[in-house]
């Protein structure tokens, strides 16, 4: 006669509850351990192995066994941090590594390898190997914490930070580790080009958003003036006409893809049924769309407090290299763009007449503009360039 958790288990297999029946066999003796592994496996019951095995009653041989067991379950759903973390668990330093390897965590990386005892030549080579994986998925910090750490090279560490337009950071090594002559060869001709590329991105997108937002205050009051032909697309009234005093606008934006923000998806081979093509927004004068298609336009040429804050560190950096009038040039410049958009705000979000939607309208006083603390303390009339 079977014992009883051999017999449960047996019936539970029958009745296919599997997660039972692994229960009753885990209760059967060590020598069905292999058993279990097997059911584990075929049945996909990590998750139940574990709150089976993962108690301090079990032995550690079998405790590790089923960590690893669910760290391969893990890896094979990219899951590899988790798993990596099992691996570690189970004493698989050499999984746990390779685990590791397929993530940005670079910090668990090396501390892995310390446990592995590579020795400094080893660390350093490792090192160098993922500094330039970060390069080149611009983690430009994390690269040259690396170089710094491990590798003892402080030019490439600095080129890094330069590279990341982490200015600052850069400078503050530069003095560190005693490389003063990479400040007038590599630092400056750097943030002197980022200052011209800021001035001429700058410049190019104010007088597109001014252009913008000057044909949108014309299309809004036109929408009010003659609102039945806006929520009649199909009418054969010819609306370019009544729209005859803008009509240079649309002869400006035509033909331009760049300002396109909404693409077609074109309908599918041969099918009976063809897929419905989604509308392109267009800027054409008139058309019944133009106002959404520039409120988009409009949308895209707002910076993020992101791309503000890099403002504000280049500002910085260009004082601190005494290049005073190119900082009160840039700031004034971004002055300008950030309070155009600023002005048309409520003009920007106000609801689509027409349209059903107002979804532009995300909350009682939406902005276009996520405010970030860039500005300086500087004015065109406290320097001379």
């Amino acid at each position: 006669k079977l014992p009883v958790n051999e017999r449960n288990y047996k019936i539970d297999i029958e009745l296919e509850r599997y997660e039972k029946a692994l229960l009753n066999l885990s209760k059967a003796g060590d020598e069905h351990f292999d058993t279990v592994v097997e059911l584990i496996e075929e049945h996909d019951l990590y998750f139940v192995a574990l709150s089976i095995y993962d108690n301090d009653d079990v032995k550690e041989e079998h405790k590790f066994k089923i960590y690893e067991l669910y760290g391969d379950y893990l890896i094979s759903h990219s899951e590899y941090i988790t798993a990596a973390k099992f691996y570690t668990k189970c004493n698989q330093l050499e999984k746990a590594f390779r685990a590791y390897k397929n993530t940005s965590n670079w910090q668990m990386i090396i501390v892995i390898a310390h446990k592995l005892n590579y020795d400094e030549d080893q660390l350093s080579d490792l090192a160098s190997t993922l500094a330039i994986s970060f390069k080149n998925m611009a983690k430009f910090q994390d690269a040259a914490t690396l170089y710094i750490d491990y590798c003892d090279d402080s030019y490439e560490a600095i080129n890094c930070l330069i590279s990341g337009c982490l200015w600052n950071e850069a400078l503050r090594l530069c003095y560190k580790h005693d490389e003063i002559d990479m400040i007038e060869e590599d630092l400056i001709p750097c943030v002197e080009d980022a200052y011209e590329q800021y001035v001429e991105q700058i410049k190019d997108k104010t007088q597109r958003f001014r252009k913008y937002f000057n044909r949108i205050q014309i299309v809004k009051k036109n929408n009010i003036l003659f609102p039945k032909f806006i929520q009649d697309p199909s009418s054969n009234t010819d609306i370019g006409g009544l729209f005859s005093d803008t009509s240079s606008f649309a002869s400006s934006m035509s033909g331009s893809s760049a300002y396109t923000l909404v693409s077609t998806i074109t309908a599918g081979g041969t099918k009976k049924k063809k897929k419905k093509k989604k509308k392109r927004l267009r800027g054409k004068e008139g058309s019944p769309h133009e106002e959404e298609y520039l409120v988009m336009a409009m949308k895209e040429l707002v910076p993020t407090k992101k791309q503000q804050e890099e403002i504000g560190e280049l500002l910085e950096i260009l004082l601190e290299l005494n290049f005073t009038s190119k900082a009160v040039h840039l700031q004034d410049l971004y002055s300008e763009f950030i309070d155009l958009i600023n002005k048309a705000n409520d003009i920007v979000l106000a609801p689509i007449i027409g349209s059903g939607v107002d979804r532009w309208l995300e909350d009682k006083k939406p902005t276009l503009l996520t405010p970030a603390d860039w500005k300086i303390p500087l004015t065109s009339h406290q320097f001379t360039s």
